[in-house]
């Protein structure tokens, strides 16, 4: 079978990130061949290539041969097309894809599977998109993040985001240079850089902020502490970090979040999303209400001065829970039994 991952994507975020450790974990578990479609290529240059490919290249050369890369030029026309020669399953990743990939499975009876990763409920016309995304949540079956994203969504099932497993030895070799306070992701409100700006103002450690967005101008121009690294690739930066702070509005399950905990790296975070019950989990980290915004400069200072024995002896316990809970050969699986459901139910209609 041919696995459909379709997406609107302009860069590298955490769909994006999502989207690689699936087409990695489908290429090493199964046989199928997968395309990954593209409703619209943003690239100012035509021969500029998408940060997931360029990725995706590079960790896995196998997905040359097994990965094909479709282009829908924004065309509903095209689509359809696609969905009437080339489609056997549909996976959707964002309310685009979601939207329009039902409509047309409706129309060619091509079974769609949905993920819904973000829980923000945005405003005006994405709280619209929003709304119909979760509406024709009926017409597929659906993947969530977490329990609170499932709540409004019918044919659900809860699969959290997952990672690459990686070696304890890590810590050690690390160590050293891991001394500063990071922001990991996308900066914009519901995300919290404001907050993450102002709770590290005063702080004598140095401070980063991996990411781009909407805000990244604002932050410049009012908090000059920070070192803004713009969107990075993560894997050259994560030997540099000592703690992951996340003080989000809105949450799904952040990939960065399980990312930096995977290198033994612990997270202060809000009580968005699936946040809270990822750190009780391990009971490593600390999870803090935002209006408790003095809490989070006390734990990060307590991160920071920790003695590196004991450091260690946390990291190893993250990057064991990550391991045991949240890995690509744990996941994959469950992934694939909903693509057996859709393809099953679509075959009895």
């Amino acid at each position: 079978m041919k696995i459909s991952i379709y997406i609107d994507s302009k860069g590298m975020g955490g769909i994006e990130a999502h989207i690689l450790q699936l087409i990695l974990g489908l290429l090493e578990s199964t046989q199928y061949d997968i395309d990954l479609v593209f409703w619209k290529d943003y690239s100012a240059q035509s021969y500029s290539r998408h940060p997931l490919l360029k990725k995706l290249y590079t960790v896995k050369g196998i997905a040359r041969e097994r990965v094909h890369i479709i282009n829908i030029n924004g065309s509903i026309f095209s689509l359809f097309k696609y969905f009437s020669a080339s489609a056997a399953l549909v996976h959707t990743h964002g309310y685009k894809a979601g939207i329009t990939a039902r409509l047309m499975g409706m129309l060619t009876n091509t079974p769609v599977v949905s993920t819904y990763h973000n829980g923000d409920p945005g405003t005006g016309r994405l709280k619209f998109y929003n709304y119909l995304d979760r509406v024709t949540s009926c017409l597929s079956i659906n993947i969530a993040v977490n329990n609170s994203i499932s709540q409004p969504l019918q044919r659900c099932s809860v699969i959290s985001n997952f990672v690459n497993t990686i070696e304890e030895s890590c810590l050690q070799e690390e160590l050293e240079s891991r001394k500063s306070i990071a922001f990991v992701g996308r900066l914009s409100h519901e995300k919290g850089p404001d907050l993450f700006s102002t709770i590290t103002i005063d702080t004598n450690h140095p401070v980063a902020v991996y990411g781009d967005g909407p805000m990244m101008d604002e932050l410049k121009n009012h908090y000059s502490h920070i070192e803004y690294k713009g969107m990075c690739d993560m894997e050259q930066h994560w030997k540099n970090i000592r703690v992951v702070v996340m003080p989000s509005r809105y949450e799904g399950l952040p990939l960065a979040a399980l990312e930096a905990m995977a290198r033994g790296i612990p997270v202060i975070a809000s009580t968005a999303g699936a946040l809270p019950e990822l750190i009780a989990d391990c009971r490593i980290g600390k999870s803090i209400e935002l209006k408790q915004m003095a809490s989070f400069k006390v734990e990060i200072e307590k991160v920071m001065s920790q003695k590196n024995s004991d450091y260690i002896t946390q990291g190893k316990k993250l990057i064991s829970y990550i391991n045991e809970s949240f890995s690509r050969k744990k996941n994959i699986p469950r992934i694939i039994k909903q693509y057996k459901i859709a393809v099953a139910l679509n075959n009895s209609n």
